[in-house]
């Protein structure tokens, strides 16, 4: 196990740092409804006892919901050691290894066996093993007033969470920590897919102890025959008789994991799919009674079932690999792992995207269906849950002065008309257009071309439109890469007009290919056919940024944080990307950028590869370093004096791994600049997107949409009472319902206080150099995002077009085969760290 995910000793316990004042002060008063509801748990103390399920014939895992099942045998089976004083107490599970009672039993352990049958198998013996394990304190109150942030807090906040999910089992499907009733909304999507509507329930410790409710969206697969799936999968409306080899593979990808279930036996049988064999049902036999027969033979002999497409190949399933003819089988409704594709990730997001009014009335449906003054478990337990949504005050923040506009910016935007100049002017290299397949053809692309250079000269650039040369050639993307040779050194910039189809194909390789040896701008065909202004005003900010140019920039001399602009300072972001649930073999990818220049628009960026899952930086004080030394080049040798650093995607549980291992590798980094004097001032702030939380305004909004206004930072009742932190709204909500970004100081050596955090995080929001809108998160970390992107599109080609069988074993049971990938994969990345000229890096926005 990695040291970073090893328990930390207690004295390299650090403390997280406290809020400095009463909270901020600046902006506009308003009020604001919570999708949180006022709890309070009269239960002083619960129990802990630790489950052991083992099947008595085989020793191997048993999964989460047969677990759920064999507790509720168990149960009701020996019902009588649950009793307290001749009374029933009812115990909740968490499906893992966690039993809870709100009184202490009679037992220290009790071990039984017990017989269990799933629906359609024959009956299983487990071993069933429970102990006491601990007594857990329920005392909220104490914990909120001297210490909100103690480990035990998770402990009794873990118990309720587990009373709050037993009730929903057997009439839902629970995933992670949302609910899917199996009557719930169900919206179709593209690709054998439905949108489910469930909810997302869980208690939070703010000021008061809270249930935090929200909608949640999730992408299921519906109910259907194999064949159905198919069809669908392959574009077909009649079902083939048989598949090609890359027809095989496409299914294949498709089916492995999923949960099928048949009738033929006389009941339902439910079974997980192992994979899909090349065999079918004419050419794969078997001996049966002494004598050869294949499957077409046996089910039409045993069954009396006559396949109809006996030349598919066959499903493979169960622990005995039986083999199960495609059209005997069907998808049992269940939760999608699979990455979506662009089209169902649009699908998705416009079912998900609810305005405000709309996600209050479901969630507050959704409140009153779930009864939680009814609930059995919660009363056991001593919750009691208010009926009424959190209403709580906030602040509207002002808007920043930038150096570029006429006027004081609008809350979350800004007019592309009112940019006088841009601040630093870009120069246009001799480039190329490059239109694969032919998409379009010379008149075409150049008659784009001017109107975005017309755009461009508005804002005082000086592009040449001369210096454009066409190339049309070009008819899959395996030909990039000898195009690419053939120009990089005569040309400096390549204008990509993708093709209609396989766009997502294109784009991939040509940043895998470019990236690092020659800037690339992607354009879609639609747009160069039918040019809008308002996406012709983001490429000329985002190319101007990517060619050495700047975009707009925050007035230095504003008070709020003109101490900060006095001296050199850095801000950097970084982000660290996962595997999905089914590419489990692909390492994990940090990004990390950091600001080179006074006005926010220019970053340098670095990836790394790292250990599948870790989410600590293990390469942060090399990284580091090479930034600092870049700021340095870029600033006359003058190094920053303060540096804040914006870090995305930390879980609570993770705060100290962070102050542990990552403010010691910024340090470090530091110290190896100048040993002995050089120690800047560091300041850390944790940006957490994926929560639940959701704010609504108590009037009509604003926009079309109704979303509460950019700027609303909520920084009491819902927050710590003693850390510091705070939620804040920075960008206007288009679509559905805005989602705030909720902050963490957890270091800060310059001790800022809450309203120059507060309005400076939102105020660099509007730095985002690829519209003219402020972004729901700081740029820094918006950046350090958009390379972990590029990342996975690295890998992703990488594996695809390398002939080494190396490539697709990371994570495999050889450390040598996982050391030959990723080191593989440190060569590219690290090849992308130097691009032509210092001041053209930002080749990933």
């Amino acid at each position: 196990m990695d040291a970073r995910n090893a328990i930390i000793p207690t004295r390299r316990l650090k403390a997280l740092h406290k809020r400095p004042d009463e909270g901020g002060s600046l902006g506009l008063r308003c009020k604001v409804f919570l999708n949180h509801y006022e709890t309070k748990c009269s239960l002083k103390q619960a129990f802990q006892y630790n489950i052991e399920m083992l099947p008595v014939s085989r020793k191997s895992n048993i999964p989460k919901n047969l677990r759920l099942l064999l507790f509720q045998q168990f149960v009701k089976c020996h019902c009588k050691i649950f009793e307290v004083d001749k009374i029933f107490r009812l115990p909740v599970f968490d499906g893992n290894k966690n039993v809870y009672t709100a009184v202490k039993l009679s037992l220290t352990s009790y071990h039984e066996v017990i017989e269990f049958s799933e629906e359609g198998c024959k009956p299983k013996s487990f071993s069933i093993k429970l102990q006491y394990a601990a007594k857990i304190d329920m005392e909220f109150e104490k914990y909120l007033k001297d210490n909100p942030s103690d480990i035990k807090i998770c402990d009794a906040l873990r118990v309720l969470d587990t009373a709050i999910k037993n009730q929903a089992f057997g009439s839902s499907i629970q995933s992670h920590s949302s609910v899917f009733n199996l009557n719930c909304e169900v919206r179709d999507i593209s690709g054998n897919l439905q949108v489910w509507t469930g909810h997302n329930v869980s208690f939070k410790a703010c000021w008061k102890i809270t249930l935090n409710l929200d909608l949640s969206f999730k992408a299921f697969y519906k109910e259907q025959s194999v064949l159905d799936l198919l069809s669908s999968n392959l574009g077909t409306r009649q079902i083939p008789a048989n598949l090609s080899k890359a027809q095989l593979k496409q299914i294949s990808k498709e089916l492995k994991g999923l949960k099928i279930k048949t009738n033929h036996l006389g009941y339902e049988r439910k079974q997980v799919v192992k994979k899909i064999t090349d065999k079918t049902s004419v050419n794969h036999t078997f001996e049966l009674n002494g004598k050869k027969i294949n499957i077409k033979e046996y089910f039409k002999e045993t069954y009396n079932i006559e396949l109809r497409f006996p030349n598919l190949p066959l499903i493979e399933v169960g622990k005995n690999g039986s083999k199960l003819p495609f059209e005997l089988c069907n998808v049992i409704a269940q939760v999608s792992n699979q990455k979506l594709t662009p089209k169902q990730q649009q699908d998705m997001i416009k079912a998900a995207a609810r305005p405000p009014k709309e996600r209050k009335k479901l969630i507050e449906t959704a409140f009153k269906k779930c009864n939680f003054a009814e609930d059995e478990y919660l009363t056991e337990f001593g919750v009691s849950v208010s009926k009424q949504m959190m209403e709580v005050s906030g602040r509207v923040l002002p808007t920043p002065f930038i150096n570029e506009i006429k006027q004081q910016s609008a809350a979350g935007k800004f007019d592309f008309k009112n940019i006088q100049s841009l601040g630093k002017s870009s120069e246009m290299p001799d480039f190329c257009i490059v239109a694969p397949t032919m998409t379009s053809n010379r008149q075409e692309a150049f008659a784009f071309l001017r109107q975005l250079f017309n755009t461009a000269t508005q804002k005082g650039l000086k592009w040449d439109i001369k210096k454009g040369d066409f190339h049309d050639q070009i008819r899959n993307p395996q030909d990039i890469d000898v195009f690419v040779n053939k120009v990089v050194n005569k040309t400096g910039l390549l204008f990509w007009i993708l093709p209609f189809r396989n766009a997502t194909v294109w784009y991939k390789k040509i940043k895998y290919t470019c990236d690092g040896h020659i800037m690339t701008q992607c354009v879609q065909h639609n747009l160069v056919k039918n040019p809008r202004p308002d996406a012709l005003q983001n490429i000329v900010l985002k190319l101007n940024i990517k060619l050495g140019g700047t975009a707009v920039t925050l007035k230095k001399d504003t008070p709020a944080y003109k101490v900060l602009f006095q001296k050199p300072f850095m801000i950097i972001g970084a982000d660290v990307t996962h595997p999905s649930p089914v590419n489990r073999k692909m390492p994990s990818y940090s990004g990390v950028v950091g600001s080179l220049n006074r006005g926010l628009s220019q970053y340098g960026g670095l990836l790394r590869c790292q250990t599948s899952k870790e989410e600590i930086i293990l390469d942060l004080c090399e990284m580091t370093t090479k930034l600092l030394k870049r700021f340095a080049e870029c600033n006359s040798g003058r190094f920053p004096e303060k540096i804040l650093y914006y870090r995305d995607g930390v879980s609570e549980g993770q705060f100290q791994q962070v102050l542990v291992h990552e403010l010691d590798a910024i340090q470090k980094a530091c110290r190896q600049i100048h040993p002995e004097d050089y120690e800047p001032a560091i300041t850390i702030i944790i940006v957490q997107k994926r929560h639940h939380t959701r704010m609504f305004p108590k009037d009509n909004g604003v926009g079309k949409s109704g979303n509460i206004t950019a700027g609303t930072v909520v920084d009491t009742e819902i927050v710590n009472p003693i850390l510091f932190d705070f939620f804040l709204c920075s960008h206007e909500g288009i679509q559905g319902t805005s989602r705030p970004a909720h902050y963490y100081v957890i270091y800060d050596d310059s001790e800022f206080s809450s309203n120059f955090i507060q309005l400076f995080t939102y105020h660099i929001c509007y730095t985002y150099g690829r519209c003219p809108r402020s972004v729901s998160y700081p740029t820094p970390t918006y950046y350090a995002h958009h390379l972990c992107t590029r990342a996975r599109y690295y890998h992703e080609e990488f594996v695809e077009s390398s002939d080494n069988s190396s490539t697709s074993s990371w994570g495999s049971n050889s450390s040598k085969e996982d050391l030959e990938f990723k080191t593989s994969m440190q060569t590219i990345l690290e090849s992308k760290d130097h691009t032509i000229n210092m001041d053209k890096m930002m080749y990933y926005i």
